[in-house]
This record gives C-alpha cells, structure tokens and sequence, in this order.
C-alpha cells in the first residue's frame, strides 16, 4: 500500500483529544524518511510544533522508532512497524535495512534533523535576514515581553513632571478614575494597554493610532464631550416633551400599567440616564400592544393608543441616544492610555536598542513585512536548505501571521514536485489559546475545504481511537459534546463538534464520571463548599488506596488553586501547584528580599518587623516573641544583627551591604543556615539573582524592582510526586493525562465578555480617528450594524473558547473524573449560560435530572482505581544542593557549573551507574533513599532496584569500609575544590573526623592503573594545604565483585 503522505500532498489529521497524535505524527515522518531515495532526507523535511518539550518528545520518539526498526526489535504487535510496512509496502528486511541507513547519517549530522518550534523557525529566518532587516548580528531574543513593556512603562512615567503634556495627560487620567470611583493608580491600566503592542490582532489599529500625537487625542476628548453634552440634552428634552404630552393630554402615570411608561421618561427628564432595557412593557409599546389598566376609563384608553405612536418613537429614540452615549463613555474612557501608546512605543524601542534586544512577539511581524513577499526560492537559498515536506502540529493554536508567513514556502514546494506534501495536525476542540493568538477559525476553515495553495486541496482524515481514556469516560465525553454542539451561534462550531464526537475508546475497561451539584448554602461560602467536596472526594479515593500523585485538580483561574491548595494543606494532604512552587511565597525567600530592601530601607520597621518575625518562628523557636521584637525592633540594623550574637548567630550587615548582589545572598543563605537542607527555592532563588546581574547593574534596589515585576512567573520546576495532588489550570493540562481528575468551578459562564475589547468604526471626518477602541458589551448591538457583528463574532468565539475548556479539562482523566459545579435554578432555564446549566441539559435529555438529585454517576466507581505502592523507604529526592563557601575551610566553587550532577543517568556500565548513586550516599542508611532517588532520576528502574541495593550494601557494609559511611565523620561527596593555582579537583568521597584527619576514597570501574593512585595523592596535596591530615587513602574498585586497594 502506497504511503499516506504520498497519495494527499495536502494532508489534515483532525485529531480529537486521547487520539495518537503524536504517534500519528511520528509514524509519518518516519514515512516520509523510509520511503525517500535518500537517506538524508530528514534535511528537507521542517517538523514545527509549539515548545521545546514537544520538540523533545517527539525527536526522542523519531529517533528510538528508527533504533528499534534499524535492531529490528519491532514485532506484530508494535502498531508503529505493522502500520508503516503496510502503508509503505516494505518488507520488514528492507524497513530494517533502510533505518540502519538512515541512523548512520543521522548520527553524523544531527543538526540537520530540522524538528522545530515555530518560533524556533521565525528565528532562524530573521537571523538570516537580519543584515537585510538592518538588525544587529548578535541581537539578543527576549521572551519576557511582559517585562519588557513594564520596564518601558516605568520610563514613561518617570518622565511626568519634565514632560508637561505628558505629565497633564497622566494627571487628568489619574483624575478621570477617581471620578469613576476607581484607584488613581494609572500604572496597571498602562500596563495592560502597551500590550497592545505585542498582540498580532492588534498591530493594524496600533500602527494608526502611532501616527497620532498627544494633541490629536485631546482634540478628540473635546469633540467627545461636546457630543455627549449634546446628546445628554436631547434625551433630556425628549423626554420632558413627553411628560408634557401626557399631562397636556389628561393622563396621570397611574393610568399606565404600573406607570412604567411615564415612570421611564421621568428618570431621563431627571437625568438618570441608566435605564434597564429588555421589560416587557418596552415590546409592547414598539409593538402597539395595550399599555394601560383594563379597568381604565375607555376615553383614557382611546388618549393613550392615540398618542401611543410618539410615545414609541420618542422611546426608539432615547433608547438608541442613550446606546450612543454609552458608547462615548466607553470610548473616551479608554482615549488616555491609548493617547500614551507611541510614547510606550518609543521607550520599547529605546531600551531594545540599548540592549540589542528582539522580543519574540515582533518575529512574525517583521517576516510578514519584510520577509514574506520574497520569493520563495530565495528565502530558501539563504536559509540554505530546500523544505519538500512540512509537518505542523498543533495547528489549532498557530497565530493567523504563523500561517501566512509559510504558506508561500508550503506552496512552493507543492507546486515545484507532486511528491512535496504538507500535513497539519491539530484539533479546534482543543483550542484554548486565542489569548495569545491562536486562530481556530482558520483551521476550521481548512477542514471546511478551504485552502490557500494553487495546486493542492486538503484531504481531512479524522483519528476515531481514543487511546487515554476508559471506555465509560469516552462514551461520557461523546454524549455531553454532542448534546453541546445545539447550543452554538455559528454553524461551523456546531460541525466540529458534530464530526468530533464520535470517538470509540481503546481501553475496554469500565470508568467512572461523577457529576455533583452543590446547593446555595447561606452559611457556607462558594469557595468553601467546593474546598470541602473536594477533600472528602480526595479522602474517599485515599481510602481506596488510591496514591494522591494520580489525582489531579483543574482549575480555571489561578485564584481557585491557591484557595484549594490552602484547604487541602490545612487538612493535612500534601499538594503540588504552580502557585505553591512560586519563589515569592516562600519564607526564606521573602527572608532574603527582606534583607536587601533593609540594605536601602534602614529605618523601615515593617521589613524589621518581618524579618524578626522570620527568626523567631523559623529559626531561633522564640517564646516571648514581644520581648524579642521590643528588645531588637528601635535599632539601626547593623545594632539590631549585633545583638543576635547571642543566639550564635554572627551577621555582619555591614559587610552584607558592601557584598555584590549575588554573594550578599549567599551570605544570608550562609549564615542563616537556610540550605542546611537541600532546598529548590534557595537554588532558584539564587539562579534569579544570577540571571538578574547577567544584564542589569548590581543594585539591590533595582534587583527588587525587577523582582516585583516578576515574582509572579518565579517558580521551582518540580516533578510529579506520588505524595502529592496535583493543582493545575486547564490550560497547563493541555496535552497531558491523569489516572483521577477533579474538576470543581464547573459554572463559569459560556458567553462572558466582560474582558473583552473591540475596534469599532467611526467616522473618521468627524472625530479625526478610524477606529474606536471600546470594552465589548451588549449595547453594541444596540449602536449600528458593524458593532452588532463584532459583538457577535466575539459572542461566537467566546462561546467556542468556554466549551473547548470544558472540552479539554474532561479529556484529561484515563480513569475518573469528577465534576462539581453548582446547582443552577431552572427557574427562566437557559441551556448556553453556563457550564451548570449545560450538564442539566445535557441529564435532561437523557430524562436522568432529578430537581431533588445531586448527584449522577456513570459506570463503576471502583473500576480501574491505581492502588497506592506499598514503599515505606521512599523518601523525597532533593534536586539541589547550596554549597557554602566558607564549610570545613573548603574552599567550594559555588558558581561552577560542576555542582550539577552531569553524569548521564542512563550509563550501561554496572560499575558506572553505582559509582554515580553512590555520591547520594552520606552514611549506610541513606542506601534505600538513595536507590530510589536514582529510580526517580531515571538512572535505574524500579527491575534493577534489588540488585543496585545489595552492590551498594557490599559496599557501605564492606569490612575494610563500614567504618568510614558512619556518622563519626563529616561527609563531603563530590565536591569541587580549587587549589591556589586555579585547579579544579572533585574527589568522589572525603571522610572528616573531629581532629581534621581526612580519609580519601575514590571510586573506580575496570582495570586497576598506577593513574588512579596519582590521582588520590593530587588530592591528597590539595587537602594539605587546606590544613587537613590524610590518613588514609583507598580506591574501590566496582566490577561483578568489590575490590579495596590502598593508595
């Protein structure tokens, strides 16, 4: 059978959720590879995906498929081998040859396997344009545009008061937000205006409104309130000749019903201008339906249906005037922080010229202005290399200018040779990222039989597996999106969840889905109710023996972790989430921030305050904590460290402050003892603190400046624990899977715009402006056409935006899944308003809502549950290790890279791989610890476990060393040591007793050589001058036995 690829040079894989993307994907390229005549083809084949971990993956996925074919490990039942023989036609003999052939250049030129992230590829072509685009050669890619735009925001606002139009501008702003009722603080509304100038959907408006000045918006916000002014009369007068024509006319507001007519123009006449529209009474009117009581004088009656009309027209009026002027309000509202965008610009462009910078953000622009419209082949002559097969993956999340930069370079290729082929991976359900510019319409409109290409139209192959989840969750999943697809405002959403939804499950066994409904309850709050469902679901599940490391919690606003995180951990269950890895939140970290504000801030009492507080309940266990903060708060600081002596506590604050940036913190580190346990924060911490001096000055105060900018995106990377539930966001979820998933908050609205902001049209001739920038609300509709298609269009992509999370965060779990959401009234019930009224629906149709039920279940709750491993050695692996200067007179290089355990985890040697969990040995009983740390690291697997254990019990054990893995001796592994000559030595093991003797052992594999003996005695000189005896030295060599050789 011919390959896929071959047959369609224009490819989609509409690939809903748990469906073998990846393998999909990987068994096409690999394909591709086998079935070209050259075993270089790799080199014109681009592979483009969103981040370097999926690059990663999928390198390491391409690259083992080639190493099990080429050692033809591959069998019947490996899916990948059966399905490329049969859609290549190859024999296995061939596919075995042919991956040989291909590894052994692949090898060689690695750098030639072109997988990449998309804007790993932008880059590669501004660097290759950059003389062309007039950058300079060595421009550095920021990633941190957030950063950056605060940075220029700062710069901005410093310059109020030698700027006076800019400085009148700000104040008037400032002024305009207090009278709002708001906070005079204009820095976060600046700070989400520069944006602007990042977002690719907004680069057209920005670019106009660039080539305006600071006069031109305030000639704009006079002719606004003029035009308000004027309109704000007209309804006013409007509305007082109607109240007159009623009066004149012999009508009272009692002979209206329930006076609401005349009730209406009266709030207007008194200028109250806010109305509520939408009352039933309004229809009646525009529709010439009755307005009074029916008990009412028939001559009164036949007064009102006479003046009926102008009361109509008089309301279509107001009611359109006052639209309108909701729209001024709106408009002008936003005019300041947009009148000091070029401003904003301009100090960007100041600082990326300053420090030779290019923010990611800008790359697709620039290709697009400047790159683009070159032909193709030579855009390829200088990238120097020729692309016959593009692979992109993840096509629902790329940004409209991602695609339209590589189309000319896809179309070249399919029109240059009927063999090229692109293949687009991706699925529109699983678009959660239009915030930052994924375009799911354009994927929509390819699989609706669009296409941008002159020779070639899209052939759709839709995945129909899911290989993650368990049957019940699957035909769960089917049911809720199907019923879902009736809810939508656009066609093309309802198609997609049509076709989508019609997945058969891998994985036969039975799942389980619990849908709860929580009840108003006035003496609980929202957010506790969902705390406390949660807990007792986590504690039902743990006396199942489910491990919490396979139960995942998603959220879909930060704010609902944290609230969950700080429930689980008052009730003891251990958890691990973003907001909890967060380097600001950690006291020692707030410890040492402390004390660098205090180094510019001496007499501040709060920073004493916190810093004393720290001391007495971190570290020095204080009973009288009033004694202790009255006796040290009034003095300077450097009297306030001096009087710590007496807790053996000896900080010089004076040399702290005369101390660079990053030695000062060590300093505290040191002193305070804060990484007497390995401890993740402190090493992040201090990787912040390096990265910060890599391009800033040393300041401290700038240091806190930058870190207040950023403490919200600090954070330890830290792996899953079998100990610990997860709290994640749905949008991190994306791509991941989890045995148990937790999803509380399930009421969010569907249609929720209250974010949301629109360029509406306006007459450019009479405001000097094309474009009103305006916050997106339902009196849009109200203004005019084009705003009533723009608050539809967002209506629709908010809708799509909402199900696709809700799509996503119910195709995570393999196993179970729980939802809990509140109970909504089915009072005015309305199936699209929210996530809770879409799962009441959706029991509705399946005539399984019960108004006093709350809660469903489908399939079995004890299926497929993972058991708890019984492992009571299992111990926490710590990743870090700070490493004091001044311990033991060892002289320790603690910025050298050579901290870092380098060795590769994955070495085939016996000996080499006990040699290297042997440095997590201090004494004989770390020895299971250490074992499984190794297993955590994946330096061994759980198999090997047995047999590591006892190598190292013959060792730690053995005779001739039991002695020295005793805790008579301090333990230094694998420590770097520097000589006065500048040479760097890292014994594997150093033993020191209290009278500074030193026992030196090295561990070895192979044979024994004279070298090995040189080596421990060059040691041995180097622990000499440090002041220590060396009594002993012994190499350990570690082959099929352990043989002890004294040195």
């Amino acid at each position: 059978m011919a390959s896929t690829t071959t047959n369609h040079p224009f490819l989609i894989y509409n690939a809903s959720a748990g469906s073998g993307k990846t393998h999909t994907l990987t068994k096409e390229y690999i394909k591709a590879l086998i079935t070209a005549k050259s075993p270089t083809k790799y080199r014109n084949i681009l592979a483009i995906t969103f981040t370097n971990k999926a690059v990663s993956e999928m390198k390491a996925r391409i690259v083992k498929k080639l190493v099990d074919f080429a050692n033809h490990q591959s069998h019947e039942d490996d899916d990948m081998w059966t399905d490329v023989l049969k859609e290549t036609g190859l024999q296995p003999e061939e596919l075995q040859k042919r991956s040989q052939n291909i590894l052994r250049y692949l090898i060689h030129d690695y750098a030639g396997f072109d997988l990449q992230t998309i804007d790993g590829f932008t880059h590669k072509l501004i660097r290759t344009f950059a003389h062309d685009l007039k950058l300079p050669m060595n421009f550095e890619v920021t990633l941190d545009i957030d950063l950056l735009l605060a940075q220029a925001v700062d710069r901005l606002l410093a310059k109020a008061g030698s700027d006076e139009q800019l400085t009148q501008t700000l104040v008037d702003f400032a002024l305009d937000k207090a009278d709002d009722d708001k906070s005079w603080d204009i820095q976060r509304d600046l700070n989400t205006t520069s944006k602007l100038l990042t977002k690719e959907d907004e680069i057209k408006y920005v670019e106009l409104l660039r080539q305006k000045n600071l006069s031109d918006f305030n000639q704009l916000k006079k002719i606004l309130g003029q035009e308000k002014a004027t309109l704000k009369n007209e309804i006013v007068q409007t509305a007082k000749q109607v109240l007159e024509l009623i009066s004149e006319s012999g009508l009272e507001f009692k002979d209206f019903s329930r006076g609401s007519v005349p009730g209406y123009f009266e709030k207007l006449a008194n200028n109250d201008l806010n109305p509520k529209f939408g009352a039933q009474w309004q229809e009646k009117l525009i529709n010439g339906e009755e307005l009074y009581n029916k008990g009412l004088h028939d001559d009164l009656k036949a007064t009102i249906d006479s003046i009926q009309p102008t009361l109509a027209d008089a309301f279509t009026k107001t009611k359109k005037g006052m639209s309108r002027l909701k729209f001024l309000d709106n408009f002008y509202l936003n005019i300041t922080p947009l009148s000091v965008l070029k401003a904003i610009y301009e100090e960007v462009k100041t600082i990326k010229d300053e420090e030779g910078l290019l923010p990611i953000s800008e790359f697709n622009q620039i290709i697009s202005n400047e790159i683009k419209n070159q032909p193709a082949p030579f855009i390829y002559e200088r990238l120097g290399e020729k692309y016959h097969h593009y692979f992109i993956d993840e096509f629902q999340d790329t940004s409209t200018l991602q695609w339209h930069n590589l189309i000319p370079l896809v179309d070249n290729a399919l029109s240059s040779n009927e063999k090229n082929n692109v293949l687009l991976v991706g699925d529109p359900k699983q678009a959660i990222y239009r915030w930052r510019g994924g375009d799911p319409e354009q994927f929509i409109g390819l699989i609706n039989g669009e296409t941008p290409f002159s020779r070639a139209n899209a052939h759709i192959q839709n995945l129909p597996t899911n290989f993650r989840s368990n049957q019940t969750i699957v035909d769960f999943c089917n049911s809720l999106f199907t019923h879902a697809k009736s809810i939508f405002l656009n066609q093309d959403h309802t198609y997609i969840y049509k076709v989508g939804n019609e997945q058969r499950s891998n994985n036969p066994e039975e799942g389980y889905v619990n849908i709860q409904f929580l009840e108003k309850n006035d003496d609980e709050k929202v957010a506790e109710q969902y705390a406390n469902s949660v807990i007792q679901t986590i504690q039902d599940l743990q006396q199942k023996n489910v491990p919490l490391g396979d139960i995942c919690i998603l959220v879909r606003k930060n704010k609902q972790g944290v609230a969950l995180a700080e429930a689980l951990s008052e009730v003891g269950i251990d958890v691990v989430s973003s907001e909890s890895l967060l380097l600001k939140n950690n006291p020692k970290v707030q410890f040492i921030n402390n004390l660098i504000k205090l180094a510019y801030q001496p007499e501040n009492a709060e920073l004493k305050i916190n810093i004393l507080s720290f001391l007495a309940n971190h570290l020095l266990n204080i009973d009288n904590e009033y004694l202790f903060y009255k006796t040290h708060l009034n003095k300077i600081p450097q009297d306030l460290f001096a009087g710590l002596k007496e807790f053996d506590i000896h900080f010089n604050f004076n040399e702290f402050i005369n101390r660079n940036l990053y030695e000062a913190a060590e300093l505290v580190i040191d002193v305070f003892a804060l990484s007497k346990n390995a401890d993740a924060y402190i090493q992040f911490y201090l990787d912040v603190v390096y990265e910060y001096l890599q391009r800033n000055q040393a300041g401290f105060a700038g240091f806190i400046s930058y870190w207040e900018k950023k403490e919200n995106s600090l954070s330890i990377v830290s792996t899953k624990s079998e100990h610990a539930v997860q709290i994640m966001s749905v949008h991190k979820s994306k791509g991941l899977a989890f045995p148990i998933v937790i999803y509380p908050h399930v009421d969010d609205t569907i249609i929720d715009h209250k974010k949301d902001m629109a360029w509406v049209p306006i007459d450019q001739d009479t405001y000097g402006f094309e474009y009103a920038h305006v916050k997106v609300n339902d009196d849009l509709n109200n203004l005019n056409e084009t705003a009533s298609q723009i608050l539809q269009l967002k209506k629709e992509q908010n809708q799509l935006d909402a199900i696709n999370i809700l799509y996503v965060a119910l195709t995570r779990a393999e196993h179970q899944i729980f939802i809990i959401s509140q109970k909504p009234s089915t009072k005015n019930f309305n199936a699209s308003k929210t996530y809770s009224t879409l799962l009441v629906s959706f029991l509705m149709e399946r005539q399984a809502w019960n108004d006093g039920q709350l809660i469903y279940e489908f399939g079995n709750a004890d299926a497929a549950l993972p058991q708890t491993k019984d492992d009571k050695s299992k111990k926490p692996s710590y990743l870090f290790e700070f490493n004091a200067r001044d311990t033991k007179n060892l002289n320790i290089l603690t910025k050298s890279g050579l901290l870092w355990n380098t060795k590769q985890a994955s070495a085939i040697e016996k000996g080499n791989i006990i040699h290297n969990i042997l440095s997590f040995v201090t004494y004989s009983e770390d020895v299971e610890a250490a074992v499984q740390k190794a297993i955590d690291q994946g330096m061994i697997t759980t198999d090997e476990k047995q047999e590591v254990l006892q190598s190292l019990i013959s060792i730690t054990e053995h005779e001739e060393l039991s002695n020295y893995y005793n805790k008579t001796y301090t333990i230094y592994n694998e420590r770097d040591i520097i000589s006065e000559t500048g040479m760097l030595l890292r014994p594997d093991r150093v033993c020191i007793d209290a009278n500074n003797h030193a026992i030196l052992i090295d561990y070895k594999t192979g044979a024994i050589h004279k070298e090995h003996k040189q080596q421990l005695v060059g040691y041995e000189d180097i622990l000499k001058e440090m002041g220590f005896t060396v009594t002993t030295k012994l190499l350990v060599y570690i082959n099929d036995t352990i043989n002890i050789v004294a040195a």
